[in-house]
């Protein structure tokens, strides 16, 4: 999970800090001008209907209004995500100032480690999973905690695909991200897939990327419908703050509740209510994936941090 860090300095300016494989704030800020601009997603459109997936067609439409070096960025994941803060900063006319943190080694979904240098979360998760000594690679102070707390997505695996083979067409269609029916080749490709590897296989176009595909999936399986997420996010969860962030937090009037724990959710009613219904049953089955399982209403026993 990528994080956008907010601090506050001194004399009480904001500075955002993101990461991304290229700190170059200028460029950073024009491709976020770019893509949001009606000319680019004219071309945008225009390449994605001549059959290019649309992650390529994205790039070359970047490429014919601020050329392919500017564009070329596009390639690497932490850069599209710098990308969409400055749009989001600018969308809702934030005034911090804006400080891209480069990427230092391995590549966000590099398995391979490279000399002594910073390793990608999904490299140090492999190393877990297969026993493998990786204590050098992450600060001795959180080790131990993940070691404890390493989930295994694969162990649900059976159940995600019971639980697909249960929807209809229609069930299908009714999930976030279904268009030009994509429902239609979901539901052949579950009728034989073992696998949930074999199900991506099945289904991959060039028109859809995999992240796509796999948000689309578990969707589906945790029963998240397109008119969950037509709307802004209901509410603001906290996860974790220091003494500084609780004055901010005092001191701030915000549009959106602020929930710290999970039980000021049972007071939120409609909407609001029925996300978080989603939300509780998603950490339930998550915690099926950590050996040994966990008990369901963690949501409720752990803390802010």
């Amino acid at each position: 999970m990528e994080i956008l860090e907010i601090n506050v300095t001194a004399n009480g300016e904001r500075l955002d800090k993101f990461l991304s494989e290229n700190s170059e704030l200028s460029k950073l800020k024009a491709l976020a001008d770019a893509v949001y601009s009606p000319q680019f997603e004219e071309k945008a459109a225009s390449l994605v209907c001549g059959t290019l997936p649309f992650a390529k067609a994205r790039q070359a439409a970047a490429a014919a209004l601020l050329g392919e070096q500017t564009a070329s960025l596009l390639e690497k994941p932490n850069n599209i995500l710098a990308v969409e803060y400055i749009a989001a900063a600018n969308k809702f006319g934030c005034s911090f100032e804006l400080n891209a943190v480069e990427r230092c080694g391995a590549g966000y979904n590099e398995t391979e480690l490279k000399g002594e240098g910073f390793a990608s979360a999904a490299a140090i998760r492999e190393l877990i999973k297969n026993g493998d000594s990786f204590k050098r690679l992450v600060p001795q102070a959180v080790s131990e905690l993940y070691t404890s707390d390493t989930a295994d997505e694969k162990r649900l695996e059976t159940a995600l695909l019971s639980q697909l083979r249960r929807l209809s067409v229609q069930d299908i269609a009714a999930a976030p991200d279904i268009s030009e029916g994509l429902e239609n080749r979901i539901y052949s490709a579950v009728r034989s897939a073992k696998s949930t590897d074999e199900l991506l296989e099945l289904i991959r176009t060039k028109r859809y990327t995999n992240a796509r595909l796999k948000r689309t999936i578990m969707s589906l399986f945790l029963g998240v419908k397109a008119e969950h997420t037509a709307e802004p996010p209901p509410y603001i969860r906290l996860l974790a703050c220091n003494g500084r962030g609780r004055e901010i937090l005092a001191a701030s009037n915000p549009k959106l509740p602020v929930v710290g724990r999970a039980a000021q959710l049972k007071a939120l009613d409609g909407r609001a209510g029925e996300i978080f219904a989603l939300e509780r049953t998603a950490d339930d089955i998550y915690g099926l994936c950590f050996s040994p399982a966990r008990e369901c209403d963690q949501d409720y026993k752990n803390k802010i941090f």
